[in-house]
């Protein structure tokens, strides 16, 4: 472990203890996953684009960078134009919450527009550029911090970096296992989310997670 943790020191500044929405290190907890599984129903979840192997996302597909890279490819669509195909092919999205998060909001809003239907975990960032650009016009804002998970090796670390940094003693603050890599701490996150979606069955997201959040629409 002392040679992970001296790697993923790197990937996180000493000034930043917490991870934000910025950091693009987060794995999906099973309280967001819950209401997607509810909405895909007996199909279930057709793709997870933006996969990791630590993660707990089940479907039926799992993109891993960079053997899949999502930015780059098409995602499917609710038919492959087979005649008769009415299979639902929901795709569920949490990109990287780092710098790459703008490039990934474009690619969500170019496959949104080809017609895929997805569920998106994203910051609740409204005012950005970046969540103009996916053309949202319905999303659930989640009515609380969400805890994400993280692979105990990087909490660590940036505890490690900042006690290098201050020269003091800086221990993690209390964590529990979640599975044998991830873990989650009492923190929890330093944003608000949003589970944005894209699709024709705006009623049945509408029903499902305004038991999570408060749901809003665009104006036209």
């Amino acid at each position: 472990m002392p040679e992970q943790t001296d790697a993923f020191e790197k990937l996180y500044p000493a000034r930043r203890i917490t991870l934000s929405s910025e950091s693009p290190n987060w794995c999906t907890p099973e309280e967001p996953l819950n209401p997607v599984y509810e909405f895909c129903g007996k199909w279930g979840l057709y793709l997870d684009p933006f996969g990791s192997a630590h993660g707990l996302v089940r479907a039926h597909n799992i993109w891993l960078f960079p053997q899949q890279d999502a930015l780059a490819l098409d995602w499917p669509v609710p038919n492959d134009g087979t005649p008769g195909d009415n299979i639902p092919r929901v795709s569920f999205v949490q990109p990287p919450y780092g710098r790459k998060l703008p490039r990934c909001a474009k690619q969500i809003g170019a496959q949104q527009r080809r017609g895929a239907e997805m569920l998106a975990l994203l910051p609740n960032s409204t005012g950005t550029e970046w969540w103009r650009e996916m053309g949202v016009d319905l999303w659930c804002a989640w009515h609380k911090r969400i805890a994400f998970l993280e692979l105990e090796v990087e909490l660590l670390a940036r505890y490690k970096a900042r006690a290098k940094k201050t020269g003091k003693p800086c221990p993690p603050p209390p964590y529990h296992n979640v599975t044998e890599q991830l873990v989650v701490t009492d923190n929890g996150a330093t944003f608000d989310s949003a589970m944005v979606y894209f699709g024709p069955r705006k009623g049945l997201f509408t029903d499902i997670f305004s038991r999570y959040g408060d749901i809003w629409t665009r104006p036209f």
